[in-house]
């Protein structure tokens, strides 16, 4: 039903079943239904006459943990990513106290693009552990090294809430980002 518009705002399907002890034959035989309907909440018959079938084969995907029909044969993933026994923490900034900031305005003079006054975000500071709650950064900071992110608790369905500024010690150059020594950083 994913052709089918307006429908729902997600993707839809029908799947009708018999249990049987029997192991499944795959694939399973479907039909694809697309169309354009004219009025939202069509009746049966008024969209039957906007809306046409395909006949078509369905697979069963099997992702890490979750399963779902495709219309093609999919090699499944059992073992997770290849990179997850290389890696003890995904990509992540702590302490954030440390690095989420806030631009501020320099007692209504505007602010400095070039190196702009921030201070410690904070949302950070609120969700810091105890060992951070009193870490507060401030200062001018130079503008190549304000970064925007967004923290899993920031994604929602189908949209973000708005990006956070970070300070990291990096510079864009011609083979890529390079991290800066403390030294560097100093400087």
């Amino acid at each position: 039903m994913e052709g089918v518009k307006p429908l729902f705002n997600v993707p839809a399907s029908v799947a009708f079943a018999e249990k049987s002890p029997k192991e499944t034959a795959w694939p399973l035989a479907g039909r694809a239904v697309s169309g354009e309907l004219e009025v939202r909440n069509a009746s049966p018959s008024e969209a039957a006459e906007h809306l046409t079938e395909t006949e078509t084969e369905y697979w069963l995907s099997i992702k890490g943990t979750r399963s779902y029909f495709s219309e093609k044969k999919e090699k499944p993933i059992t073992e997770g990513s290849p990179y997850g026994k290389k890696f003890a923490e995904g990509a992540t900034i702590v302490p954030r106290s440390f690095w989420f900031v806030e631009v501020q305005d320099a007692a209504g003079l505007g602010v400095d693009p070039a190196k702009p006054f921030v201070k410690t975000d904070p949302r950070a500071i609120k969700a810091a552990k105890e060992q951070y709650q009193d870490v507060r950064m401030e200062g001018n900071v130079e503008s190549e090294f304000l970064y925007s992110t967004i923290l899993s608790t920031d994604l929602v369905p189908f949209a973000h809430l708005p990006f956070r500024t970070v300070v990291l010690p990096t510079l864009w150059k011609p083979e890529g980002y390079v991290m800066l020594t403390a030294n560097e950083a100093r400087k």
